[in-house]
C-alpha cells in the first residue's frame, strides 16, 4: 500500500515557479513531448505514453495461419500505444510520503531546476484543481506514478513508469481531453499557499513531525 502524500513540491527554473506562484499557471505537455525529448535530459521518458507492454515469452502474435512467437520470429517485448493517447496533458510535480524521517531527496531531482516551489496547503490545492478543471471543462485526474520493474507485462497507461525512474517520487496531475501540444492551465494566484527557495537549500530541511 502507497504511503499518504504528506507534501508536493515542483523543482524547475525560478521565472517559470513565479509563474505558478502568481498566476497559477500549470504548462502542460503531451506525453508525447516527453517521449520524443533530448534522451540526455532528465525530463525525457522514451516508455511515456505506453498503454501496455508484453513480454516475449509471454506473448503470441497471429495473423491468419501464421504464428509468431519467441521460438519463431518474435525478437523482443512488445510495445502498444493508442493514437488518441496524446490528446492529455501532464503536470508532473515530486511527492513527499515517507512518515517519521527527515527524507532525502535524491540529488538527480534537483537537475530539474535550480529552484523548487512547495505546496503548502494540499487541500486548497486540490479545490483549485478541481475548479479549474470545470473552467476549462476537462477532466481532472490526479495520482501517485507506480514503478514497475523493466520485465513487466501487462497495462501500463499513464500512471506506471519503469522503476528507473523511481527516485522522482512523482505525482502526475492529467487533464484530459487535452491537446496536441502544451496547454496552459491557470488556477489563479497561488502565493496563500506556495513558497519557493532554492533546491540546494531543500536537502536535509525537510523534517516530518507527529503531533501528541
Amino acid at each position: 500500500m502507497e504511503p499518504p502524500v504528506l507534501g508536493l513540491l515542483k523543482f524547475g527554473k525560478l521565472e517559470h515557479l513565479l509563474s505558478f506562484q502568481n498566476d497559477g499557471l500549470m504548462f502542460m505537455n503531451t506525453p508525447e513531448f516527453f517521449k520524443q525529448y533530448d534522451s540526455n535530459s532528465i525530463i525525457s521518458d522514451p516508455n511515456e505514453g505506453l498503454i501496455a507492454v508484453f513480454q516475449k515469452d509471454k506473448a503470441i502474435i497471429t495473423i491468419g495461419d501464421f504464428r509468431i512467437d519467441q521460438y519463431n520470429g518474435l525478437a523482443g517485448a512488445i510495445y502498444i500505444r493508442k493514437e488518441n493517447d496524446k490528446k492529455r496533458n501532464l503536470y508532473c510535480m515530486y511527492a513527499l510520503k515517507d512518515f517519521g524521517v527527515k527524507p532525502i531527496i535524491d540529488n538527480r531531482c534537483l537537475g530539474f531546476g535550480d529552484h523548487v516551489l512547495c505546496i503548502t496547503n494540499g487541500a486548497k490545492f486540490k479545490k483549485r484543481l478541481l475548479a479549474a478543471a470545470k473552467k476549462y471543462k476537462v477532466s481532472l485526474h490526479a495520482d501517485l506514478v507506480e514503478y514497475v520493474p523493466g520485465d513487466y507485462h501487462g497495462d501500463v497507461g499513464i500512471f506506471k513508469k519503469y522503476n528507473n525512474y523511481e527516485y522522482q517520487n512523482e505525482y502526475r496531475i492529467v487533464i484530459s481531453p487535452g491537446t496536441n501540444g502544451p496547454f496552459r492551465f491557470y488556477l489563479g494566484n497561488m502565493q496563500d499557499i506556495t513558497t519557493i527557495c532554492k533546491s540546494s537549500d531543500l536537502q536535509g530541511k525537510i523534517e516530518y513531525t507527529m503531533i501528541k
